[in-house]
């Protein structure tokens, strides 16, 4: 089976990677050619639309920004239900809005064609290592289908129900790092206050009751004042508003991830903030103590 990827960042590009390692036939499109380059270079001919990808592919994949991004690859000019055909599977691994999913997934059933909604979990580390945790939203039969393709991208691939559902999973995972990440920072904010020294600190946290994925995997990251992205923070920010959307929605109290909005909204006032990676947060905590 041809498999096509469209989106091909810090997050898309490995991913198709591994589905090309996988043994799969793969197809790419992106809009900035420079992303292309690696493709080239392995014989992975590059799409001049998503349109066209739909076409000679039995399963496409996206991986973009946001919710306007996602209906433009899907619905604009040049989309991927322009070029569909009967029995054509999607698969969005965006973090967007569950609406939007729901309504690409009307507009694709008229077509014949079956659309998943499947974000995706565990940053860039899990990306290339192929270890990401997959939330599945759509059909069973057509997440059947598709599931040796996305097992070539994730270790945990788990169906959830309708569609949008795979959405919702995700930014419930956003809202429970959200206050992960809150609270490591108030932690490390207390050990800096009293002069602990900061390596061991995590060390004995991550050993305790305390002990989660982002305390293991960032917290050496943020002793080490290191805000290099494997997640962008206007990433987080985006995921952030769509939770307190969906709160609004469903008159929702969701305080936490408010707070946590209102925090990297101040990251970004920071120079490069957006473009720091989300344990970049630390600063804020950092600044509103006195200790920048």
């Amino acid at each position: 089976m041809k498999v096509g990827f469209v989106g091909l960042g810090l997050m898309g590009g490995p991913m198709a990677l591994n589905i090309h390692m996988a043994g799969f036939e793969l197809m790419v499109y992106n809009r900035s050619a420079e992303r292309l380059v690696p493709f080239a270079e392995l014989g992975i001919r590059a799409a001049s639309c998503p349109a066209e990808l739909a076409r000679e592919c039995g399963v496409v994949i996206t991986c973009v920004s946001d919710s306007p991004d996602v209906e433009q690859v899907y619905l604009g000019k040049g989309g991927i239900l322009e070029g569909a055909m009967q029995g054509l599977i999607t698969v969005d691994c965006s973090t967007i809005l569950p609406q939007v999913e729901r309504k690409i997934y009307d507009k694709a059933a008229e077509l014949g064609v079956s659309h998943l909604d499947a974000p995706v979990s565990g940053g860039v580390k899990g990306a290339k290592a192929a270890t990401l945790a997959i939330m599945v939203g759509g059909d069973e039969i057509a997440f059947l289908k598709a599931k040796p393709i996305l097992d070539a991208m994730g270790k945990n691939v788990t169906y959830v129900g309708s569609s949008g559902s795979g959405q919702v999973i995700k930014l419930a995972n956003q809202t429970v790092l959200a206050g992960n990440m809150l609270g490591l920072c108030e932690g490390l904010i207390i050990a800096m206050k009293h002069g602990v020294d900061l390596d061991k600190a995590v060390e004995i946290l991550s050993n305790g009751t305390a002990s989660n994925w982002t305390l293991v995997n960032q917290g050496k990251q943020m002793v080490d004042c290191d805000w290099s992205a494997g997640f962008y923070s206007k990433l987080f920010k985006k995921d952030l508003s769509i939770v307190q959307t969906l709160a609004r929605q469903t008159n929702s109290s969701l305080p936490c991830s408010a707070l946590a909005l209102s925090l990297y909204n101040a990251l970004s006032n920071i120079e490069g903030g957006d473009d720091m990676g989300h344990q970049a947060v630390l600063k804020v905590f950092r600044m509103l103590s006195g200790l920048e």
